[in-house]
């Protein structure tokens, strides 16, 4: 299923329903540029997860990193989403992680640049940058 450019809150909000409860069964979800999405709690069917321009999102359920059969979480552009349920640590690595050799480049926030050096020891050539703030788009011509 997917939700685009919808108001997701006020929908539910005013029927004092459960979006889980309603959604039981779904295995794909995808929830796009709803800019009244603040918090997301877990579908247990879930296997694909995509949120994707949701500014207002915040929070997510540490449901969500307990759930079976999850096999795809991409989070994008959700802005005032500033950290990720500790529970996230317990999702199970998919296997593509292991064989990173294609990986040359990675820009990342200078908070968390030091995870990658365990992935920098296995992966030759690998880059690791930390962004700065920069307000231009030289860094593309790279």
């Amino acid at each position: 299923m997917s939700l685009i450019l919808c108001k997701i809150n006020k929908s539910f909000d005013q029927t004092g329903v459960d979006v889980a409860d309603i959604f039981s069964k779904l295995g794909d979800l995808t929830i796009d540029h709803c800019d009244d999405l603040v918090h997301l709690t877990s579908v247990q069917a879930l296997e694909i997860l995509r949120l994707y321009a949701c500014p207002e999102l915040k929070t997510l359920s540490g449901e969500i990193c307990e759930l079976p059969g999850l096999k795809y979480l991409d989070i994008s552009q959700c802005v005032s989403l500033s950290c990720l349920p500790e529970e996230i640590g317990k999702l199970k690595k998919p296997s593509s992680a292991n064989s990173l050799k294609s990986l040359r480049h990675v820009i990342c926030d200078t908070d968390v640049a030091f995870m990658w050096d365990e992935v920098k020891k296995v992966v030759p050539g690998l880059k690791i940058e930390a962004a700065e703030k920069c307000f231009s788009l030289d860094w593309l011509d790279e």
